[in-house]
């Protein structure tokens, strides 16, 4: 089963290897695409899995896998490989280690004192020095590239999250 519309988009409806490979890149991604897996079959729980990841992703959500969503499950399955996490805003992280939290995306924002911080960002600095203890789990709310650095906007304010290494998983 090839589908009628030869237009390199996958659609609700549709059949074979490049369907189950999209399935599997979703799985990868961390996305539900039913109970039967990624069974190359196009079918209602893949199209609100990858409805699911086109909202995260800022990506027009209209279920079909055309070359933008693609091109995008491909980044986020690349991040998954490596070392590097993909971010995603609305989700929740945890800190690897301490992190001084900054008015900005840069080490040229100054850092935060610990009453600048949110009261649940209080909590988690017990040495009220305004860094975030190791183990404090962020919701991202917007994330930006800094050079080769990942930087994330969490409520109480701007985190390094991947430098060298990454320091938000």
């Amino acid at each position: 089963g090839q589908s009628s519309k030869n237009d390199g988009i996958l659609r609700k409806g549709d059949k074979g290897p490049e369907v189950k490979e999209m399935q599997t890149n979703l799985i990868t991604a961390g996305y539900d695409v039913g109970p039967s897996g990624a069974d190359g079959e196009f079918g209602s729980d893949t199209e609100s899995g990858l409805k699911a990841m086109q909202r995260d992703t800022n990506i027009e959500a209209d279920g079909e896998n055309g070359p933008i969503t693609n091109q995008m499950l491909k980044q986020l399955i690349s991040g998954k490989n490596t070392e590097t996490p993909v971010y995603v805003t609305g989700k929740v992280y945890t800190l690897q280690s301490e992190m001084k939290v900054r008015t900005g995306p840069g080490t040229n924002y100054r850092a935060k004192k610990y009453s600048e911080l949110t009261e649940n960002g209080k909590k988690h600095d017990s040495d009220k020095d305004g860094a975030l203890n190791k183990g404090t789990r962020v919701t991202c709310k917007a994330y930006k590239n800094v050079g080769d650095e990942i930087w994330m906007q969490t409520p109480s304010g701007w985190i390094c999250a991947k430098g060298s290494k990454a320091y938000i998983k």
